[in-house]
C-alpha cells in the first residue's frame, strides 16, 4: 500500500502512517475469520488456521517497534524512505520467487505427496513427518 500511495502524491510519511492505521483493522479481522475455520490438522498450537506462536510473536513486535517506526519515517528523507521501501520489496520478491521454485522442484521429486504438502502448509517447527502424511511418499 505504500508504493501505491507514494505513487499517487502523497508523503511517504502520510502512507506510511495510513497503511499502518489500515493494517490493524485488517489483521484483526483476518485473525478472527482464521481462528474460526476448522483446520484439517489439529494441534495446541494452532487455533483454526490461525498459528499462535506466530501470532502472538508479530503481535508483541508489532506493538514494540510501531512507535519507533513512526518516530523514523518522520526524520529519514523521503528519497532514502522511498528506496528503502523499493530495496525491501525486490528482495521479499526474489525471495517469493526462490521459495516458488524450491516448491516446484520438491513437486517433481515427490508427485505423491503435492497436493497434500500444498494444500497444509505448517510451520517448519512441526514435529509430525512427511510420510506421515502421505505414507506412500516414504516408500
Amino acid at each position: 500500500m505504500v508504493p501505491f500511495l507514494g505513487s499517487r502524491g502523497h508523503t511517504m510519511v502520510r502512507a506510511v502512517a495510513t497503511s499502518t492505521t489500515i493494517g490493524l483493522p485488517v489483521s484483526i479481522f483476518g485473525a478472527i475469520v482464521y481462528s474460526c475455520q476448522t483446520s484439517p490438522v489439529h494441534t495446541s498450537t494452532m487455533l483454526g488456521y490461525l498459528f499462535l506462536a506466530a501470532f502472538f510473536g508479530l503481535s508483541f513486535g508489532s506493538v514494540l517497534a510501531a512507535p519507533f517506526g513512526a518516530k523514523l519515517a518522520s526524520r529519514v528523507p523521503t528519497r532514502v524512505l522511498r528506496r528503502g521501501f523499493a530495496i525491501l520489496l525486490l528482495v521479499l520478491a526474489v525471495k517469493l520467487l526462490f521459495e516458488c521454485a524450491i516448491v516446484q522442484s520438491d513437486r517433481e521429486l515427490f508427485p505423491v505427496c503435492t497436493e497434500t504438502v500444498t494444500q497444509h502448509r505448517l510451520p517448519k517447527s512441526f514435529p509430525q513427518p512427511l510420510s506421515e502424511w502421505a505414507p506412500e511418499a516414504a516408500l
